[in-house]
């Protein structure tokens, strides 16, 4: 009766994460909590060090460098340079925190929907535009700020490399 009561209760009732579940007298059950990455703590610690919206994107910034091979810090710090983390954005262009300029576009900036599509499309233009492949191979952000900021690549390289290390 009283394993029956026991049944009942861990079927109907939320368990947390990292507390043990007793299933009889004997047998302890643990449910394993899932681990957040270092980086997206960290992703999420730059931003709100700044007091930055784009702390709450720090999962999605992980996860596009992971898939496409980039940097962690790289995309986070673009976006401090473009945009101070968001807080100041092409006026035309509120979810674009990369400064992601668009010939199509009637004020020249890609007008994105959400800051998740900004994260996914600059992060897969970087990794997957054929005009990137100069910066896949050295991944020197000198080589990146000739494709991204021609007009000031030596002080946009800078200002980008300054933000990366503040991740260390």
């Amino acid at each position: 009766m009283i394993l029956i009561f026991a049944l009942i209760i861990f079927l109907y009732e939320p368990n947390t994460p990292t507390q043990p579940i007793y299933a009889g007298s004997s047998a302890i059950l643990e449910v394993q909590e899932k681990k957040t990455p270092y980086e997206v703590i960290e992703i999420e610690r730059f931003f709100k060090s700044y007091n930055s919206i784009l702390a709450d994107y720090a999962q999605d910034f992980y996860d596009l460098a992971t898939n496409e091979g980039l940097d962690y810090r790289l995309l986070p710090s673009i976006a401090m340079v473009e945009s101070t983390g968001g807080k100041n954005p092409p006026s035309c262009a509120k979810f674009n925190p990369f400064g992601w300029s668009s010939s199509t576009s009637p004020c020249g900036f890609y007008r994105f929907e959400s800051y998740k599509q900004a994260i996914k499309t600059v992060g897969e233009g970087i990794s997957r535009k054929r005009a990137y492949d100069r910066y896949k191979q050295s991944q020197e952000i000198g080589v990146l700020a000739e494709i991204y900021n021609p007009g000031g690549k030596e002080k946009w390289a800078q200002d980008v490399k300054y933000f990366m290390e503040k991740f260390n």
